[in-house]
C-alpha cells in the first residue's frame, strides 16, 4: 500500500481535496468551513485526519497514513467478526479479500470515507452481535460509538440501530434485555453525534444532525434530468444559505419522486445496476484523474478491479444460495450483516 500509494501520488481533487482541507482547518485553525458552507461535508473523515495532522504535522502523506491505519483496523475487525460467526477458514478468506481489494489499494493515497466506513461499521456489527450473544452492555456501548462515528462520515448510517433492532427481533430476544441493549446503543450514538449536532445549531441556528448535503444529494439523483449516473446539477435555485438550499432541494426531490414513481423506479434500478456492476473507481481516480494516464495498462487494471468485485459478489450469492434456508433460524447475525451490506449498496 505504501509503495503503490507513493507511486500513484497526486494532488487531491474533488471530495478528496475537500476532506483534506477541512481536516487541516480543524487541526490548525479550529474551524470547519469549506467555501461558503459550514456543515455540507460530513465531519467523520476530517475529524480522523485532523487527529493525524495534529500528531504528525502538515504532511502530504497523512492521507496515506490514514489509509494504512484504517486498513489494519479493517483486518482486525473483519477477522473478529468472521471468526466469531463462522470460524477460522472464513476469517482467513475474509481478511485475504480485504487485503487484496484492488480499489482500496489504488486509493491508498487519497482520503476516502469508504475506507473509514469498513472498520467502523464492521466493529459496530461485531460488538453488537457479541453483546447480544453474551448479554453484555460494554460491547453494545462500543457498537454505538463506532456506528455513530461511521454515521458522522456517512449520515445514512444514523439508521444503523434499526438494523440492530431487526437483529433482536430475528433472534427472538427477550423484550426487556433487547430494549436495554438498544437503549444503551442509541445513547452511545447520541453521545457521539450530539456534540456535532450542537455545534451545527450554534453555527447555523438550525437543527442539523450531521450535514446539510442530504437534500442536495437526493435531488442530484432524482430530478427531471437524472439518468441514474452522476450528473452535475445547479442548486442555486434552492437558496443561498446551505440549510435553505438543502431543505428546498429535498422537497423538490421528494416532489419529483411522488409525481414520477415509474421513472424513479427505473432510474433507481439503473443506478443500482451501474454502481454494482464494477469497482474501477480506484483506477479512475488514482490513474486517469490523478496522473492523467490511460492506455492498455490502465484498462487492464480497471478490468482486474471489476473482475475482483464480480468474484466477491459471486461468493456472496453462492453463500446465500447454499445457506439461505438456515438464515431464519440462525442466531449468528447472518441476516443482519446481509441487510447492512444491502443497505450500504442502496444508499451509496
Amino acid at each position: 500500500r505504501i509503495w503503490i500509494g507513493y507511486a500513484l501520488r497526486a494532488e487531491p481533487q474533488s471530495d478528496f481535496k475537500a476532506y483534506v482541507d477541512l481536516a487541516k482547518e480543524l487541526a490548525f485553525d479550529d474551524r470547519y468551513q469549506f467555501q461558503d458552507t459550514s456543515a455540507y461535508w460530513p465531519p467523520g473523515l476530517p475529524l480522523f485526519l485532523a487527529a493525524l495532522f495534529k500528531i504528525f504535522g502538515n504532511h502530504e502523506w497523512i492521507p496515506l497514513l490514514s489509509s494504512c491505519i484504517l486498513f489494519i483496523a479493517s483486518i482486525l475487525f473483519v477477522a473478529k467478526l468472521a471468526r466469531m460467526l463462522y470460524g477460522d477458514l472464513s476469517c482467513r478468506l475474509s481478511c485475504l479479500l480485504i487485503a487484496l481489494w484492488p480499489c482500496a489499494i489504488l486509493m491508498s493515497w487519497y482520503a476516502t470515507k469508504e475506507l473509514l466506513l469498513i472498520p467502523f461499521i464492521t466493529a459496530s456489527l461485531a460488538c453488537y452481535i457479541s453483546g447480544r450473544r453474551h448479554n453484555s452492555l460494554i460491547p453494545i456501548c462500543i457498537a454505538g460509538f463506532t456506528g455513530a462515528f461511521a454515521a458522522l462520515a456517512f449520515p445514512a448510517f444514523l439508521l444503523l440501530p434499526v438494523l440492530f433492532a431487526i437483529d433482536e427481533v430475528l433472534n427472538a430476544s427477550p423484550a426487556k434485555p433487547a430494549a436495554k441493549r438498544l437503549a444503551v446503543c442509541i445513547l452511545a450514538f447520541g453521545a457521539t453525534v450530539g456534540p456535532w449536532t450542537v455545534r451545527n445549531y450554534l453555527v447555523l441556528g438550525k437543527f442539523v444532525p450531521i450535514a446539510t448535503n442530504g437534500g442536495s444529494v437526493l435531488y442530484m439523483t432524482n430530478n427531471p434530468n437524472a439518468t441514474g449516473q452522476w450528473t452535475r446539477v445547479s442548486l442555486d435555485q434552492f437558496g443561498h444559505d446551505e440549510v435553505t438550499r438543502n431543505r428546498n432541494a429535498r422537497h423538490a426531490a421528494i416532489s419529483w419522486i411522488m409525481h414520477n414513481p415509474a421513472q424513479f423506479i427505473r432510474i433507481s434500478a439503473h443506478r443500482l445496476a451501474y454502481f454494482s456492476s464494477g469497482d474501477d473507481v480506484g483506477a479512475y481516480w488514482a490513474i486517469e484523474r490523478g496522473l492523467g494516464r490511460r492506455g492498455i495498462g490502465y484498462d487492464l487494471i480497471r478490468t482486474l478491479s471489476t473482475l475482483y468485485w464480480i468474484v466477491v459478489l459471486s461468493l456472496i450469492f453462492v453463500g446465500v444460495l447454499q445457506h439461505g434456508d438456515s438464515f431464519p433460524n440462525s442466531t449468528r447475525g447472518d441476516v443482519t450483516i446481509l441487510l447492512c451490506f444491502l443497505y450500504g449498496v442502496l444508499v451509496d
